[in-house]
């Protein structure tokens, strides 16, 4: 794969991630492309067969509070809290 199809790739997930709310920034996750590789006796991958591994880090939220009104809380680590919408938490 060339480095440019794999830089498109990288801008248009950071794009997508930055869509979510809260959005997921550049710095919270990373992304990986592992060739693929075959044994002697199967398919032979070309140059362009990859895998994409996307790992995001943990997040430094400390605590969820949840009310019975299908309520989110969060506390982030500057100590303040926020209201975050129950369908993002999944």
């Amino acid at each position: 794969m060339p480095r440019e199809a794999m830089d498109y790739f990288q801008r248009n997930i950071d794009e997508n991630l930055k869509r979510f709310s809260p959005s997921v920034k550049g710095h919270e996750y990373s992304i990986k492309f592992v060739p693929l590789e075959f044994a002697e006796d199967k398919k032979v991958a070309t140059e362009d067969d990859y895998i994409v591994e996307i790992s995001v880090n943990v997040s430094n939220y400390d605590t969820l509070y949840f009310t019975n009104y299908d309520e989110c809380w969060i506390k982030n680590p500057n100590g303040a809290i926020e209201q975050v919408p129950v369908t993002q938490i999944r």
